[in-house]
């Protein structure tokens, strides 16, 4: 059994022989994928100190820098983690030519794959809404607005107008510059989804990735509010991920952490927030690894 210094030692030399290499070839994402949940699993534990992560950090050189989808998500160059640049560059699977590998390896990430499941829920989503001449979605943190962007480009005749409620204004430009031509269809509220309020009702109200940096009082506090701004008959859609996302480990080594909640918990929340529990249900896409807590505002 290897002593502690043994231990980090060999975790380390593996991780430069990763780095050596240029990054993880496919052959080894599934050993890589266990080195990093051996990992985690020491840090859980407390068998390894905030000093000998700094070494094992070390170890990954120039592949944690902004460079990489890895680096993006550990630097977090906006000042939050999964900011709309790198939720965009995860969507359209971008990958560094630089450092390829490793780019690969992060973007077929099980848990980034569900991920990218939300866009075309969202669309089943929105494809529910009965269209009027006033059709609404409202869309909180709406980040890179791809969904929206590949939304309108299947439906260029569709006149669902989007509100999108983003506290960041970089996000808000670079989804108008995705947007192009439709742009004239969404508008944009530079709000705080937490000091968010309005008298307008909507057909869907969306949030695919905000709930799950909450803890539940906020979530709670939140879905009780958020569900006033429905009409009658509609829908408010919150995603949060499972904690059988299968790539946890990972995202949290390299500082992406989230609040995950069970198909229970988000009833449970659901139930607090006093929401008609009937008339509320939770779904996921097809990984099974991004829930989704529906409630339909019945009258």
């Amino acid at each position: 059994m290897l002593n502690e210094n043994e231990l980090i030692n060999h975790y380390v030399e593996r991780i430069k022989k990763y780095v050596e290499n240029g990054g993880p070839e496919v052959s080894e994402w599934e050993e890589f994928n266990e080195l990093m949940n051996q990992i985690y699993k020491d840090v859980q534990k407390n068998n390894i100190s905030d000093e000998q992560m700094k070494l094992i950090y070390n170890a990954f050189a120039d592949t944690i820098t902004v460079n990489t989808l890895q680096g993006h998500v550990y630097t977090q160059p906006y000042g939050y983690p999964g900011d709309f640049d790198l939720i965009d560059k995860l969507y359209t699977r971008k990958i560094n030519k630089n450092y390829y590998k490793w780019d690969q390896y992060g973007s077929n990430l099980k848990g980034l794959d569900a991920l990218r499941g939300r866009i075309e829920y969202f669309h089943r989503e929105i494809d529910k809404i009965k269209l009027t001449i006033n059709s609404s979605v409202l869309n909180i943190a709406s980040g890179p607005c791809r969904d929206i962007q590949e939304y309108f480009s299947q439906h260029p005749d569709s006149n669902i107008l989007f509100d999108c409620v983003e506290f960041d204004e970089r996000a808000i430009q670079y989804a108008k510059s995705i947007l192009d031509g439709y742009a004239c269809k969404v508008n944009f509220i530079n709000k705080n989804a937490l000091r968010f309020t309005t008298e307008k009702k909507y057909d869907l109200i969306w949030s695919g990735g905000l709930f799950d940096y909450f803890d539940d009082k906020v979530f709670v506090r939140l879905l009780k509010r958020y569900s006033t701004f429905l009409k009658e008959n509609a829908e408010l859609v919150i995603g949060n991920f499972s904690p059988a996302n299968p790539s946890k480990a990972y995202m949290e080594l390299m500082n992406w952490h989230l609040n995950y909640r069970d198909k229970e918990h988000l009833l449970r929340l659901a139930e607090e927030s006093g929401l008609n529990m009937n008339n509320t249900w939770v779904d996921s896409e097809p990984l099974g690894i991004n829930l989704f807590l529906h409630f339909k505002n019945l009258m």
